[in-house]
């Protein structure tokens, strides 16, 4: 199923079917992310090499290199790096959160968990673990947050 505001090779394959192979460009129409308008654009193709094989692929207009997806955002048709388009992790992979305050055991607990992979029972174990970790993490972090304002509340009332 295509996505709002991408395209990707595997859209333009289930549409063309082996004769994608061919084209040197195609028109496309896609729907921009934000506002659901559409971006028309002239799409040029190329052949990449993967493994022993060539594949085709998606010139980004701006960078002129291969990708396999082009995104649409704010009324123009780009790869993901001009975009300056970072995943979740990518952003916040350096941050407090991330790194003190489970933000990387949550980031796991998603990928175990994520649709496109089957759950099997090492996968359910690992993400059970996790939550637990999660969980107690918090409430020590909570209980560490008690204690410092109840200490606060004593330099208050202290002070004269």
């Amino acid at each position: 199923m295509p996505r709002k505001g991408e395209l990707s090779v595997r859209d333009l394959r289930s549409v063309y079917g082996a004769e994608l192979r061919d084209k040197s460009d195609v028109d496309v129409l896609v729907l921009d992310v934000a506002d659901g308008v559409p971006i028309a654009a002239r799409i040029e193709l190329s052949q990449s090499r993967w493994g022993w094989s060539y594949r085709t692929v998606l010139v980004c207009p701006v960078c002129r290199e291969c990708k396999t997806t082009l995104l649409a955002r704010a009324g123009k048709l780009q790869c993901k790096a001009c975009h300056r388009e970072l995943t979740r992790r990518q952003r916040e992979r350096t941050g407090a959160d991330f790194l003190r305050r489970s933000g990387r055991e949550e980031d796991r607990l998603l990928r175990l968990l994520r649709p496109a992979v089957e759950p099997s029972v090492p996968r359910i174990a690992e993400a059970q673990g996790l939550v637990q970790d999660i969980v107690t993490a918090d409430r020590a972090r909570l209980e560490e947050l008690q204690r410092q304002l109840s200490d606060l509340k004593s330099a208050l009332e202290a002070r004269p």
